[in-house]
């Protein structure tokens, strides 16, 4: 069992959603994994932490193009259906507020 980050953005808002899941394997960096929730596309792992308690932490999301450009959403009604779409799945907001972290 893994708590899973997935952070969802836009070039406005930033969503951070959380999730316990299972896995055959633990997933490595740079790997994409499938959230099958309303047929989102993969997501790709960019970090995997395994504390001392034995837990561990995957961290997806925050991908960029072929041009080294971050990968938005393209509008917030649109992020804001993925939410919905992936609360429907089991998923839970875990922060959601202002992108001052990553812009195009």
């Amino acid at each position: 069992m893994a708590t899973v980050d997935l952070y969802l953005l836009t070039e406005i808002t930033i969503v951070r959603m959380t999730r316990e899941l299972t896995f055959e394997r633990v997933p490595v960096t740079g790997e994409f994994l499938r959230i099958d929730a309303g047929g989102l596309f993969p997501q790709l792992v960019t970090e995997v932490v395994h504390d001392v308690d034995g837990s561990i932490r995957v961290v997806l999301g925050i991908s960029k193009n072929s041009d080294g450009t971050i990968d938005f959403w393209e509008t917030e009604a649109e992020l804001d259906e993925d939410v919905s779409e992936l609360q429907d799945a089991g998923w839970v907001i875990a922060s959601k507020g202002p992108n001052n972290s990553w812009k195009k």
